[in-house]
């Protein structure tokens, strides 16, 4: 599958457990204050969904994927981040003959506007946030080889809109629905077959995206802790065959529930731990992985820097 069956491996790694100011939260950085990391991930998943049909696989045994990610989130103006991240990924299978990946995945860019805010009455404040979002593949990687490719290849855009709410004690709960749309993936081969269908061309059509990411938590000074549940929902494509491998335009659908924490290190406020874990409880041509990450941020206040 994704991200991953590729596609669920690349949520898993920045979507569900991903550092403090993302793409679907609702804090701002403040002008010209910077945040900038790295995250280690680790997701596995010994049974998938093939279509609805719930099983393992003796040819690969358990699927493993390590991700390295550089991440950074600069504030042009308290209203306006932009952030950008890029993974080095690698797979494995724990039986059988199939040899892993390894490379630079798609590194991706954000712009995010707060384009309304509001106090809200004997509770705190209420706050509407609009991202676009682009990715592109680094390398070139083959996304012909799921479930061990390391990506699905397909250049995308996404816009995304989050409520936010937080009271005066720092509780906050956020709402964050998601429209993706995907560029099409060359193939190195002349045909495929897939969704009952046979096609001569190297050219696949990949099918657009809805997801959307509930979550909340406590915001205290630098310290960030969350809970989360997120839904992926492709629309269109079709389910593995019986026996057969994952192909890049399938249906990939998951239910998934995480966390994650941002603690920042006595005496030193601008440097904190950041650590996370993910579990998908339902899926659709996806692995139904646990992904743990762990890493480190730090906090840079640059000349006329002011905290939001």
């Amino acid at each position: 599958m994704k991200q991953k069956f590729a596609a669920l491996f690349c949520a898993s790694l920045w979507l569900g457990v991903a550092p403090a100011q993302t793409i679907d939260d609702g804090i701002m950085m403040g002008k010209r204050l910077m945040c900038a990391g790295y995250m280690f991930g680790h997701d596995s998943w010994g049974h998938y969904w093939e279509g609805s049909r719930h099983r393992n696989n003796g040819n690969i045994g358990t699927l493993r994927t390590q991700s390295h990610q550089l991440f950074a989130n600069y504030g042009l103006s308290s209203k306006l981040n932009v952030i950008a991240h890029a993974p080095h990924v690698q797979t494995e299978a724990t039986q059988g003959v199939l040899a892993g990946m390894r490379g630079w995945q798609d590194a991706t860019i954000a712009v995010k506007y707060k384009f309304f805010e509001a106090p809200v009455k004997k509770v705190g404040s209420f706050r509407a946030i609009a991202v676009v979002s682009g990715a592109a593949p680094m390398t070139n990687y083959t996304p012909d080889f799921l479930p061990l490719s390391i990506g699905l290849a397909s250049r995308r855009v996404s816009a995304r809109l989050t409520g936010h709410v937080r009271t005066r004690r720092g509780w906050f709960v956020n709402l964050s629905p998601s429209y993706t749309w995907r560029d099409g993936v060359q193939l190195d081969r002349p045909f495929f077959y897939t969704n009952g269908r046979l096609t001569f061309s190297d050219r696949v059509e990949m099918p657009r995206v809805f997801d959307y990411a509930a979550s909340a938590g406590l915001i205290r000074g630098e310290m960030v802790l969350s809970a989360s549940y997120s839904e992926q929902r492709t629309l269109g494509g079709g389910d593995i065959r019986r026996q057969d491998m994952p192909f890049v335009s399938n249906r990939m659908n998951f239910s998934r529930v995480g966390g994650w924490a941002k603690i920042p290190l006595p005496k030193q406020q601008a440097l904190s731990i950041v650590a996370g874990f993910s579990y998908v409880v339902k899926g659709r041509n996806v692995g139904q992985s646990t992904t743990v990450t762990a890493g480190m941020m730090v906090l840079f206040n640059l000349p006329g820097g002011k905290k939001n």
